[in-house]
């Protein structure tokens, strides 16, 4: 008998056909009801309107070639009809992600709303059964118990935001999103699950059809609608693989496979929350940018996170046929350790935290062993070049002069790719009702640049002469501020050769 390639296989191009043909359709009918991303002097530096209409095609042409596939197998079928709750949640969750993106594509949702919207489609997925309430790490099976529910939820809201944070350069998304898919499709395949199998390789095909468009120079974006999409299916296709009737499936393979997105938002988190900045507010310290920044050009980049990506898929692939979890744990951490180590990305992320933990075991030490006139100081250059030491040297002279507790400097201007952070603290046992605090802007072209956060001890009046005169330095120091801002730069600088169509689509900023 002659041999066949399999329906899953087949169903790849099927959805590829589909994605390629219909990318221009939907592009047309974006730019008629105004479905497009603006640029703006912030972040979105592309040169004109682009539509941002992606999570209608690839949810349409994914669709479509499951549906083909189902027709041509009734092995698919029937094992699709076994788990009809399963895959009609599915189906009905990818529709409303789609929906909630697209809102934020036509007026962006604040932060906090857009992950409520989220949080309650993720819940009607685990709702119809997409839980892991097993788990099997390096041969270990773990019981989550009532954890069930709300890891679940966690692991899917991980994949969405971590896909939607790495959409911010031309094709980036789609190719993370396809290699990630075609990895766990094989992997699916591998262990019989078939209808997971139709469903990734379908994603990978028609991901890989609206990539011809989508690469650089992009002529249309996947838009919250897209990435958010694309996140919800590998969570929830990598969320089943981890159940404990895939033996063969580890929690950590599917984490490998999605390893670069998931670490791009780890570090997200860390860059944010240690420079005390909102987890909702962009900046231009992803890894693109960062991979951008040292060189690479924009089709350069997406070559090597292919190369990158491919390497950790075909681990992990290796993995499973092997029954091996350590393989894609290695290649996994080989790969990462190799962008910290080369300073491409991460080892800003890492000093950060490397600060911080030296500073809580410094509070930690007993009283006396650290002198009082040696406070904890830590600066980082986040992003760019200019020489922020020298404002941040004079608030340093000021805090030693009127003995203060605490000074924070932080400064973020994604448009010009520059970020620094700085903070001063003197040891001190005064509980939180005996010290003041204030926050001051910081300001060069009318727009907010930074922020200076201030405490010192409530232990006389004289904290009011000491704001005075903070006040008085930061207007002193303004026209250093406008000066470096303005530093071989314009307000709205020009799309420079290979730098991405839209550094961050995300206004307001996903989960992380």
């Amino acid at each position: 008998m002659a041999w066949e390639l399999p329906i899953q296989v087949l169903a790849m191009p099927v959805a590829f056909v589909i994605a390629l043909l219909s990318t221009p359709l939907v592009r047309r009918l974006a730019i008629q009801i105004g479905l497009v991303d603006h640029p703006d002097p912030n972040r979105k530096l592309h040169r004109g309107p682009v539509p941002v209409a992606g999570g209608v095609v690839v949810l349409v042409s994914t669709l479509l070639a499951v549906l083909w596939g189902l027709g041509a197998s009734g092995d698919l079928m029937d094992q699709v009809w076994q788990q009809p709750k399963a895959m009609w949640a599915l189906a009905v969750c990818s529709l409303l992600i789609v929906l909630l993106g697209m809102q934020d594509d036509f007026r962006a949702l604040s932060g906090p709303r857009k992950l409520l919207g989220q949080i309650c489609i993720c819940g009607l997925l685990v709702a119809a059964g997409f839980q892991m309430s097993v788990v099997n790490v390096l041969g270990w099976d773990i019981d989550l118990g009532l954890l069930s529910v709300p890891l679940s939820i966690l692991w899917i809201l991980l994949t969405i935001n971590a896909i939607n944070l790495i959409d911010g350069a031309d094709g980036l998304a789609s190719t993370v999103g396809w290699i990630a898919a075609a990895a766990l499709g094989s992997m699916a395949l591998m262990t019989g699950k078939l209808a997971d199998a139709l469903i990734c390789s379908s994603l990978a095909g028609a991901l890989l059809g609206f990539l011809v468009h989508n690469f650089p120079p992009a002529k249309i974006f996947l838009g919250d609608s897209g990435s958010m999409l694309v996140g919800l299916l590998l969570g929830a296709i990598g969320l089943r693989s981890s159940l404990k009737e895939a033996t063969a499936f580890s929690v950590l393979v599917p984490v490998a496979v999605l390893s670069l997105p998931l670490f791009d938002s780890a570090m997200a988190i860390i860059r944010r929350k240690l420079t005390g900045r909102s987890i909702f507010t962009g900046d231009r310290g992803h890894i693109h940018h960062n991979l951008m920044r040292v060189g690479f050009s924009n089709r350069a980049m997406i070559l090597l996170v292919t190369l990158m990506g491919g390497l950790v898929a075909m681990a992990a692939c290796l993995g499973v046929a092997l029954g091996n979890d350590f393989i894609p744990v290695v290649a996994m951490a080989a790969i990462l350790s190799c962008l910290i180590f080369a300073r491409w990305f991460g080892y800003v992320e890492l000093r950060l935290l490397v600060n911080k933990l030296k500073h809580l075991l410094e509070r930690f030490l007993p009283q006396g062993w650290i002198s009082p006139n040696s406070p904890h100081q830590a600066t980082v250059i986040l992003q760019g070049h200019r020489n922020w030491e020298r404002i941040w040297k004079s608030l340093v002279e000021l805090a030693l002069q009127r003995q203060l507790l605490k000074v924070c400097m932080d400064v973020n201007v994604p448009w010009l790719h520059e970020g620094f952070h700085a903070n001063w603290e003197r040891a001190s046992e005064l509980p939180a009702d005996q010290r003041w605090v204030t926050r001051f802007p910081i300001i060069a072209q009318g727009r907010l640049v930074g922020r200076l956060d201030v405490s010192g001890a409530l232990d006389d009046s004289s904290y009011l002469m000491t704001l005075g005169m903070l006040g008085g330095l930061l207007q002193n120091l303004a026209p250093q501020i406008e000066a470096l801002v303005n530093e071989g730069n314009v307000a709205v600088r020009p799309q420079l050769p290979g730098e991405p169509s839209h550094p961050d689509v995300v206004a307001t900023g996903p989960l992380i």
